[in-house]
């Protein structure tokens, strides 16, 4: 055979049979057997069966989270609204007892935005009787407490309330100034949730002053809102002394103190208002906020000063406040206003002292009712870390 010579082809196979196929399977090697593929598997929670009703059809709502606790799922209602809050029961069988156990979230005014005083508070007690869990967040009108303080008082003291976080007396935004009903106190079962009380919005009160025997402590409030409140001097900063957590603190529409004076080491956000006060407004308590002094504040980072009322000014003092950042001044009239950050002071809109530029404010908003070119310049001058300005011209009509 030459070496050119193709190769011979291989012998044709043939099928083993008898006693030669038996030989050939005891020779060859033993297959590993076939390993069994893994798959995970979550144990459904108690009571939400296999994804099925008990009438055989789909359970659209069985998914990934609801194979979570009942308490994880009430916590995630807790957190909508309202009306979303209460829709869970319709997503399916494993949702629909959690909404009635779950921490209560119940805003009236997301509930019937429309609706009149006694048809909210009907609504109100409707649900908190079909309702059997507790309330974690309680907002409705502050009109409810003039007009029916009793109810307001039978719905506090329930024991669902014992936990309250967020407690909120809500007024609408057009000015009080007309309204002729006199401030009554906040109920009395109000100061019963000082020690959880994480949110506190009052409004349209008459606050009781603060003595050794009623002094407000809120442990654990971190957001505090006083809007068309009258309160003293004394018993304001004494409230916000007893907030050793605030974080978040706004005065709007309210009475009874000249000077705010802020010390503490918690707070970050301040946002105040300077309202009229005399013949123009219905409640005759002869203070209105004239002065604002941050002496120490090492975490505050926003200054807001909301619209004032035409022919009023604030002085603001910003004495210790190194992580301020933004500002946000409502300067409509250079003959009543004055800011003073010890470095540099400022009349209005012009800088009447000046020896360093301040260098922590990054964002400043100022609201006006005339521009000048020049005064915007020698504003960012003072301000040369400045990376965000914003003026807004308002116009007034008699």
């Amino acid at each position: 055979m030459d070496a050119t010579d193709p190769p011979p082809p291989p012998p044709p196979l043939t099928r083993k049979r008898g006693r030669e196929a038996r030989k050939s399977k005891e020779a060859a090697p033993p297959r590993e057997p076939r390993r069994a593929r893994s798959r995970s598997h979550v144990p459904p929670p108690p009571g939400a069966g296999d994804g099925r009703g008990g009438d055989g059809e789909e359970d659209v709502g069985f998914d990934l989270i609801s194979r979570l606790p009942d308490a994880v799922l009430g916590d995630i209602i807790s957190r909508l609204p309202t009306k979303d809050g209460g829709k869970t029961r319709a997503l399916s069988k494993r949702w629909r007892p959690v909404w009635r156990t779950a921490p209560l979230n119940l805003d009236a005014g997301d509930l019937a935005p429309d609706a009149n005083g006694a048809a909210l508070a009907v609504l109100v007690t409707q649900i908190l009787l079909v309702h059997a869990g507790p309330v974690r967040r309680f907002c409705i009108p502050a009109q409810q407490i003039h007009e029916r303080p009793a109810m307001v008082e039978g719905w506090l003291g329930s024991r669902r309330f014992k936990n309250l976080e967020e407690l909120e007396f809500t007024v609408p935004e057009d000015p009080f100034y007309g309204r002729s009903f006199l401030l009554l106190p906040p109920p009395p079962s109000t100061f019963r949730f000082s020690a959880t009380l994480r949110v506190a919005a009052i409004s349209q009160c008459s606050l009781p002053d603060c003595t050794a025997t009623l002094a407000l402590r809120f442990p654990q409030l971190r957001l505090l809102s006083l809007q068309e409140v009258i309160v003293s001097e004394h018993s304001l900063h004494s409230i916000i002394a007893g907030c050793p957590a605030l974080e978040g603190l706004l005065l709007k529409r309210s009475f009874g103190f000249r000077c705010l004076r802020i010390n503490s080491p918690t707070i970050r956000s301040v946002a105040f208002h300077s309202p009229c006060c005399g013949d123009h407004c219905v409640w005759k308590v002869g203070f209105h906020l004239e002065e604002v002094v941050i002496e120490d504040a090492p975490c505050l980072e926003r200054l807001i000063h909301i619209e004032r009322a035409m022919g009023l000014g604030v002085n603001v003092t910003v004495i210790a406040a190194p992580k301020l950042e933004a500002c946000v001044l409502d300067d409509l009239d250079d003959g009543y206003y004055r800011l003073d950050f010890g470095k540099v002071v400022f009349k209005g809109f012009a800088v009447i002292n000046y020896t360093t530029p301040v260098s922590s404010i990054k964002i400043l908003a100022l609201i006006r009712d005339n521009l000048r070119l020049d005064r915007v310049i020698e504003l960012m001058r003072c301000f040369q870390c400045l990376e965000k300005l914003y003026i807004t011209v308002k116009y007034f009509f008699c």
